[in-house]
Parts: structure tokens; sequence; C-alpha cells
């Protein structure tokens, strides 16, 4: 048997990430069955024996084209009697529905694979699982002659794997030559009028199809091509009818694993099948298809390690066909970063400015209903994708209606695993997860992620750390700035300065104090030059809504400039506050007193005004995509 380089337990491969969880889920179930030498190699044909035993690949293939594999899955074997639901699939679209049924059943017989299970009224094969049906199948396909028919058998399962496959000549003479028992079925199923020619063409067929040569990627792939309804997910060739995959899985799920179907689809919930070459695929219909590959075998013919890490994965996935309905839909909202949408934080214009070139490294996904297992693999691929510059990465699931265990440690494992790549990875709005959370970290003192109740929060962190990062070497933001460090300041000379000075009224106020309420009257302009205060309305509920917050060097009650209206918003001091009020007939008496004064005050706070709806307009198309 050929061999060929294969790729190291847990290598990237050209459709997946090495850094994805999944690929650490397969490194670990490959790692904990990688030490089991249970089974024996296929002896009947002689060919077979020549594996080795420690081959052992794993590869996940999804309907939307990424592959996952760790362990030898570039290993060529031959396919076997995985080779039967395809060239069943292939008797279907040549003959039809009706004419395969009258010659191949599609009953469990309960025997193993090479048994001669015929209705005894037809001789009819119980199903195209089992040897005797698998050969009445391949006496269906169409063709002048044996050689046009194998070269249409192996276009078909070449559509399915994605890329020409070719037989391995030596095991098909070994089939052929140690293969007395199929003869005999051969000739039984001629005596029923089943094969309708000579049984030896259909029997070399037969064994030419067992031995297509395959990797565990390419079963993979075969597998996600049926889960996806006959389309192949990497190349988008039809390789089947989508019509016809329905009947195909139908007799994977009840036959596929000839005498050990029953408990199989009670255990593990996939149509699959096994082969003596040591693959077995499973099929989970709309998301994904799974190889295993692993040359030794139990007594019924299946492979040790393929029984174990479908076993694994099933139980920890929870992959189960009959597991509760799983949304396809895509669970992010929306995506962008902070230069898009910043935090409700009102900064200075020189901030502002560096924040629209620093805030692409702050990514924000926003997720909504449910998290299943395979929509937070399509939201790790996207998250993977990143430009290396993303430095904080923030994940919004308030909106997020249910969980599914496996895809919130999906999350974790995934966090885990890149925390590095990261200077903070951080969770908002997950109040209702975090029990979850906490259970599947299993009691780990250090998180990954840092949580956060809001996002806009979350984001301010963000920008905060930015922005302190921006000024390594240059000293912290101070806390206590002077008039002319204020936007609306700009441009003027000192003597404008001091007679704007003059005009203002030093006030002080504890944490907590109300400064302005809503329905005030607006009678001054305030200029922020120590501590922090928040703005907020009040909501019909008797709740309120944080509208923003204001640091030193920031202005608010500005609105008092153009409006004779009470106030709209309520500010409040969040921690001890010392400012400015301008009040409103002081600054009227500019007019008379400094009307230049008045102009450059009117100008800059237009000009700033203007900054600040762009940036709302901006912000409210971004999140409006």
């Amino acid at each position: 048997m050929q061999r060929t380089q294969a790729m190291p337990p847990g290598a990237e491969d050209s459709c997946g990430s090495s850094n994805h969880p999944l690929v650490t889920y397969l490194r670990r179930f490959h790692q904990k069955h990688s030490g089991c030498l249970e089974g024996q190699l296929a002896c009947y044909i002689p060919e077979l024996t020549k594996a080795d035993p420690n081959w052992f690949g794993i590869s996940i293939a999804t309907v939307d084209g990424q592959c996952y594999e760790v362990g030898e899955t570039r290993q060529p074997f031959t396919i076997q009697s995985i080779s039967k639901p395809f060239v069943y699939g292939l008797a279907l679209q040549d003959e039809g529905v009706n004419r395969v049924l009258a010659k191949v059943g599609v009953e469990p017989s309960g025997d193993a694979f090479n048994s001669i299970s015929l209705y005894a009224d037809t001789g009819r094969p119980f199903n195209p699982m089992i040897n005797a049906g698998a050969i009445a199948s391949t006496g269906l396909v169409h063709g002048a002659d044996a050689g046009e028919k194998m070269r249409r058998i192996l276009d078909f399962f070449s559509a399915f794997a994605g890329r020409e496959l070719q037989v391995d000549e030596a095991v098909y003479r070994s089939e052929r030559e140690t293969g007395f028992r199929n003869f005999a079925i051969g000739y039984m199923l001629r005596n029923f009028g089943i094969l309708e020619s000579q049984p030896e063409p259909v029997l070399d067929l037969y064994f030419r199809q067992c031995s297509i040569l395959v990797t565990c990627r390419d079963l993979a792939l075969m597998a996600a091509t049926l889960a996806n309804g006959g389309l192949n997910p990497v190349s988008g060739q039809v390789a089947v009818d989508g019509r016809l995959v329905p009947r195909i899985l139908s007799v994977m799920a009840s036959c596929g694993m000839y005498d050990y179907s029953g408990e199989w689809i009670y255990r593990v919930g996939m149509p699959s099948k096994s082969g003596v070459g040591g693959g077995i695929i499973g099929v989970l219909p709309g998301h994904m298809g799974i190889a295993v590959f692993s040359p030794l075998l139990d007594p019924r013919g299946n492979s040790v390690r393929g029984i174990k890490v479908f076993s694994d994965l099933s139980a920890d996935l929870e992959l189960h066909l009959y597991q509760a309905s799983r949304s396809l839909k895509s669970v992010v909202r929306r995506r962008y970063d902070a230069a898009q949408v910043s935090s409700k934080r009102f900064r200075p214009q020189a901030e502002q400015q560096a924040l629209a070139q620093l805030g692409q490294r702050v990514t924000i996904y926003d997720l909504q209903g449910e998290l299943t297992l395979f929509s937070m693999d399509r939201v790790i691929r996207d998250i993977l994708a990143l430009p290396r510059e993303v430095d904080y990465l923030i994940i919004d699931v308030r909106r997020v209606v249910d969980a599914e265990r496996p895809a919130l440690k999906l999350l974790l494992d995934f966090a885990e695993a890149n925390a590095p790549r990261y200077r903070e990875l951080i969770l908002s709005g997950a109040e209702s997860l975090a029990s979850i959370l906490d259970e599947l970290r299993g009691g780990k003192a250090d998180s990954p992620w840092r949580l956060f109740g809001e996002t806009d929060a979350a984001i301010e962190y963000c920008e905060n750390q930015l922005l302190e990062a921006s000024r390594a070497g240059q000293g912290s933001t101070p806390d206590q700035v002077e008039l002319n460090d204020f936007d609306l300041c700009q441009g003027m000379d000192p003597e404008r300065i001091e007679v704007l000075r003059r005009l203002l009224e030093p006030r002080c106020y504890e944490a907590g104090q109300w400064i302005i309420r809503t329905g005030d009257t607006a009678d001054a302009l305030f200029f922020l030059t120590s501590g922090r205060v928040s703005i907020s309305v009040d909501l019909p509920d008797g709740a309120s809504k944080r509208l923003g917050t204001c640091a030193p060097g920031m202005l608010f009650g500005e609105m008092a400039l153009l409006e004779r209206r009470p106030r709209s918003a309520n500010v409040r001091a969040d921690e001890p506050v010392t400012c400015y009020a301008l009040p409103l007939e002081n600054f009227q008496r500019l007019t008379t007193s400094h009307p230049d004064l008045k102009v450059q005050l009117l100008e800059n706070f237009a000009k700033s005004l203007s900054l600040r709806v762009r940036k709302l307009t901006d912000e409210v198309r971004t999140l409006g995509q």
C-alpha cells in the first residue's frame, strides 16, 4: 500500500486554522486514542495487512467549505465498503428509485457485511450496504462496457472528493484473488435475476470500486457533500441529484454499520459508513461531514479508533442527529470597530482624532439568537481572519437568547488558545451565561475574558487603554485642565482667554450630586476642569439611560447657547468635580463688549457640533447595516 508523508497532528490545513478550537478538539481526541492498539488489520485481503497500525487521522469538513484535520489525513488508503452508499447513489441516478428498489431492499439485515442476506421469495438483497446489495447496485451502473462504467464511478466519486481519484491496482488484484465469497454472492444474485448479465464483469467492477484510493480528508469532503445536499462545498460542483441524498442517508443510518447499526444510531446518531480499509464517515445533514481513518478493526470490521472518536465527538459536541434542531442562521448581528462606533464618552478633539486612527484595533461582535456549535464555529473563523493589528476583541452576547454548552465551550477554548494574541478579550452582557461559563471553566481561577455589563463601557475601557498606550512616555491624562485646553478656546490669544475667564464662575460638586436636572432653566454653559460627569435621560418606566460621560476638558450644558428651552437631560457628578459656569447673561454681554470673542466662541462651538453630528451620522450608518 502506497504511503505518503502525512500531516502531523494539529497541522494547519489550507481550509482551516490550527488556532481554531475545533482543531483543538480533534487534537485532544487524537492524542487520547493514539495509544489504543486494540483490533486487527483486515487479513482476508492480504494487501490490506501492509497498512501501518499506527496510521490515525481525523477530519471534519463543514457545508461552507472549511476543513479541520489532525493526524494522517493525507495518507492514501482504499475506500472499501465506504464506496457502497456512493455507488448506490449513482445507481439511483442512473436507474431511478423504483427500478433500484426492485433489485435492492432498504431493510437492515442485522448481519455482517459479507452475509448472504436475501429475501427468500425474490432473492433481493436486504439493503445496499451489505456486499450482496452493493454488488447488485454496481450491476445497475450505466455504461457501454466495464471500462466506461469504471470511469463513471471514478468521476462520480471524484466529484464528491473534489479531486481526481484512482484505483490501487495491487489492492484490486488482492481482492479479486481472494474474493471467493463475493463470487458466490454474485452467482446467487444471477440465479435470482437480480444481476441480469454474467456476474464476473460486475464483480470485477465491484472489486475495483472498493480499491479506489482516498484520504481521510477526501472522505470528510465526500461526507460533507452529502451533508450539503449533493453539492461539494469546496469545489461547488454538483456531485449527485440532491433529491436522492435523503435516500442515501436513510440507508446509511439504518444499515451503514452492519450489525452495529442500531446501537450506532442510538449512541452516535449520524448516518455513517465504515470500510475495512480503516475509514468511517459520518454525515450531519446541513452541517458537516466527519471522517476517521485508523486501520485496526474490531470483529465487525469497523475501525476501533474510529468508533471511539465518533462516540467522543457526538457526546462532547452534542452532534446526535436527533438533538434539538440547530439553527443555520448567522448569529453575527453586526461587526464593527471603535473607529466606526465609539463609546458614549465625550472626548476632546485631539483624543477623537487619535481614536479615529487607533479605533480599528478594537473589534466588536454583536451576536444575537441561538449560539450553536456550528454558528459559533463561523464566528470564530471570522475572528481568526481579522487583521493582526486588532488588539482588543469584544463579543457582545446580550441579545443571545439561548446558548448550547458545546458552543460556549468552543468559545472558551478559543479564548484560552488565543489569549496571547490579544491585549484583552472581553465579553459584554454575559450575566445570563456567567454560571455556565464558570462551570465549563472547571473552577479555574483566571478567566481569559474580562467581563462588562454593557458594550459601551467595554469600548470606553479599550479606548482608554489605546490612548494611554499612545501617550507612553508623554505622561498620563491630566486630572486638572486649564481654560486654554478646551476646544472652545482654540485659536484664542491670552488676552481673549483672560476676558472669558472674568465671565466665568468657579463651581464645585460632590460625587453623586446633581448639576443639571431635566426641566431646569438652561441658564449656563459648563467647562469641566476636573472630575467626570454623566449625562442621562429619564425613561418612562422610571429607569434612566446614560447618554454620555464628560471628562476634564469637555463642555456640558452647551445647548444653553442656542436654545431658550428647559434642560432635556440630567447631569450628575460621578466623582468630585470642579468646573466653570458661563452664565447665559454673561455670554450675551459679549455682543457689545467683545463681539469678536463671541464670534470666535460660536465658530468653535459650531465646528465641534458639526464634528459630533458627522460622527453620529457615521455611527448610525454603521449600526444600521
